[in-house]
């Protein structure tokens, strides 16, 4: 019994002893802070919290993070305070700083909520409906761009589908298109419709034709009109055009 009593008053005192380390360096830590020195100051904080877990150095952890511009860590250092919270004004500060790391990384909707929370615990905060207000009208602003944006890019795949329609058609006939085809003269006509009667070989063959008129001297005359007939026929070569 006299043993079990001893451990206990050790263990209380080395709990005292821790909390005054924690105290000591969150204290170093504050310092650090006024020096505008955020980054040391977190990680003084950090050091401070692995001996003392209250909920004050897990806010003023998240206070240097939100400085040093490290949102991430700053959001999840004031989750902690908000769970370590012992009263409505602990939590309502977390809250409240937690949704100003939020609206800092364009989460308004995250933002809004954490202020209403801020609200719910400390409703007399003005600071904190005065940012409720401007959070709501950023996640207004915020979700027109985004509809806007999602039209412009529906403009956009509906333009490039319909190009790659246009490519993939086959070209447009030109031959069957009336206005490529070409205008008939009205002076060759009849040249097109009636092409010229083809010669006789007699009458294309200069020398036979010579030879022709010789014979027509020679022979009787009602051989001579024969013979004319005959070489006035069309050749049976001739090719239709």
């Amino acid at each position: 019994m006299r043993l079990l009593m001893i451990l206990i008053l050790l263990g209380t005192f080395m709990q005292a002893l821790l909390a005054q380390s924690g105290h000591s360096l969150s204290r170093k830590a504050d310092k650090l802070y006024r020096q505008n020195n955020y980054e040391e100051a977190a990680k003084t904080y950090d050091n401070a919290a692995s001996l003392d877990q209250s909920a004050k150095i897990k806010y003023n952890k998240g206070n240097a993070l939100l400085q040093a511009k490290k949102m991430d860590e700053a959001v999840q250092s004031y989750s902690e305070a908000i769970e370590s919270a012992e009263n409505s004004k602990e939590k309502a500060h977390a809250y409240y700083n937690r949704g100003n790391a939020h609206f800092k990384k364009e989460k308004y909707q995250e933002s809004v909520k954490d202020y209403r929370e801020a609200l719910k615990y400390n409703p007399a905060d003005n600071q904190a409906k005065e940012n409720l207000a401007i959070a709501k009208k950023k996640l207004k602003q915020q979700k027109q761009q985004q509809q806007q944006d999602q039209n412009n890019q529906n403009k956009d795949q509906k333009d490039e589908n319909k190009d790659q329609k246009d490519q993939q058609q086959p070209p447009k006939d030109q031959k069957n298109d009336p206005k490529n085809q070409p205008k008939d003269d009205p002076k060759k006509t009849d040249d097109k419709q009636s092409p010229p009667p083809q010669k006789s070989k007699a009458n294309m063959d200069k020398a036979q034709a010579e030879r022709l008129m010789q014979m027509m001297d020679e022979q009787q005359k009602n051989t001579q009109k024969k013979l004319m007939r005959q070489d006035s026929k069309p050749s049976k070569s001739s090719k239709d055009w």
